[in-house]
């Protein structure tokens, strides 16, 4: 998956800054399976629209809709240089071999 864009939501705290972040591919188990890496994973596969929350020990949070290309991300404090680490370990997460993902 690779990080097409990523846009400022309207209307939130200036202090917490959530982002919306749109992805090449839409969002499947296998994928969201590999966001355990980044944190602590809540997976609602038997919602109608099968849910997924992710809270890192940073207190970032990633929300998204198993099927949806894009997700949201709330930042726990407006940190340019946090959001740039986080940014990176995400795309690492999301592009290791799956050989890898599996063994985690």
């Amino acid at each position: 998956m690779k990080l097409l864009r990523k846009e400022l939501v309207e209307g939130c705290l200036p202090s917490a800054p959530e982002y919306r972040y749109q992805f090449s591919q839409p969002w499947r188990r296998q994928a969201i399976g590999r966001l355990r890496e980044l944190g602590d994973l809540d997976y609602y596969a038997d919602f109608p629209r099968p849910y997924f929350r992710v809270r890192t020990p940073g207190g970032t949070q990633i929300k998204g809709v198993e099927g949806d290309a894009c997700c949201r991300v709330i930042f726990a404090r407006d940190d340019p240089a946090q959001r740039e680490e986080f940014d990176a370990r995400l795309i690492r997460c999301l592009n290791q071999p799956l050989e890898t993902a599996r063994r985690s």
